[in-house]
């Protein structure tokens, strides 16, 4: 009797631990499909970029899931990383101003660094988008083309841009995939 006491008393503080048996979790994922490199890589080049979260609340991914909804977030922009790292660094930053429209053509306004984690939202973002890339030991020091917004919810985005710096350049040409998901799983996973 007293073996199954302690039983249930475990059990029950486990489930208090965790607040319930199932736990929410949520993400924005990002993926882009666009040769960077020369050979045979160039072929089969995605990238992707996450941000994730398992609490019911997180203002940072609700205003990121708005950002990709269309819906403007109050004078902020939204910054998405995409990485790839086989054999090559290849880091990837995007910033755009909000809000994000089917049919919004942006100009390329200028270049950041592409070596920090940057997915957020971040204050007073330019009328176009910004491009930070880095691929091995290129870094863009300036960029130019476009971003077509082809839809919302999942954001797509035609990227037709040029990223240059040390005497090379680097072209990213493809549809950028943006979505929200949703999943719920047990908490002692």
């Amino acid at each position: 009797m007293r073996k199954s006491a302690v039983v249930v008393v475990a059990a029950g503080l486990a489930l208090s631990a965790c607040g319930s048996v199932i736990c929410r979790r949520e993400a924005i994922r990002a993926v882009l499909r666009a040769p960077l490199l020369t050979g045979e890589d160039a072929l089969s080049d995605e990238m992707a970029g996450n941000f994730e979260s398992d609490r019911d609340e997180n203002p940072e991914l609700e205003a990121i899931e708005s950002a990709i909804e269309g819906q403007a977030i109050d004078g902020r922009g939204v910054s998405m990383w995409l990485q790839r790292g086989l054999n090559h660094t290849l880091n990837l930053t995007l910033r755009f101003p909000t809000p994000l429209r089917a049919g919004d053509v942006l100009p390329v306004v200028g270049v950041h660094s592409a070596d920090r984690a940057s997915w957020g939202t971040f204050p007073n973002p330019p009328a176009g988008l910004t491009v930070g890339l880095r691929l091995d030991d290129f870094v863009a020091t300036s960029a130019g083309g476009t971003a077509r917004v082809v839809g919302v919810n999942p954001l797509r985005v035609d990227l037709d841009v040029v990223a240059a710096g040390s005497g090379r350049q680097h072209a990213i040409k493809g549809v950028l995939t943006v979505r929200h998901e949703s999943s719920t799983d047990s908490c002692f996973q």
